[in-house]
């Protein structure tokens, strides 16, 4: 008799553990933006990688995400939105295929982000980082990024704002 109150209590005690992790885990699972390192850059003062959008525009060879099909013509005209963001994974299980975008706004021409399938492990934290061209009157307050992610094969996706 007092061999089945033992495994009673620890059934209930493995159960408890169980649910608090897996309340845990749902809880943490979507990734957080510890520290933002926003940057703008005059194309001008980029002149190299202006040019090479634009030949790679122009040759239809451009791999990003293209917002505006204008003929990119003097650099002074636009700027570049250089951002690097540091994810931080809280979660128990790792976070794949990690990918972050802009969410497009009025001015903005292309998009450049490293295309390479990001990982987190649990626990973990790491950078992600992208830029976009946009017209130099066209700033604004920030961006919108998506981060798109999966966990045990289900798809998340989630929001933050970045303020340049």
């Amino acid at each position: 008799m007092r061999i089945l109150k033992i495994l009673a209590i620890l059934a209930l005690v493995i159960t408890l553990l169980g649910a608090g992790t897996l309340l845990y885990t749902l809880e943490t699972r979507t990734p957080k933006a510890t520290e933002t390192f926003p940057e703008i850059v005059n194309a001008t003062a980029d002149i190299a990688r202006f040019e090479g959008y634009r030949n790679a525009l122009e040759e239809e060879r451009y791999a990003g995400r293209v917002f505006s099909s204008e003929d990119l013509l003097d650099a002074g005209q636009y700027t570049f939105l250089n951002i690097r963001l540091r994810l931080a994974n809280n979660c128990l299980l790792p976070m794949e295929w990690i990918t972050a975008e802009v969410v497009p706004e009025e001015g903005d021409v292309l998009e450049a982000r490293d295309q390479n399938p990001h990982v987190l492990n649990a626990r973990s934290s790491g950078d992600l980082t992208l830029q976009v061209l946009t017209h130099q009157d066209t700033l604004g307050q920030g961006r919108r990024i998506k981060i798109s992610y999966y966990i045990l094969g289900q798809k998340y996706e989630t929001e933050i704002q970045v303020t340049f």
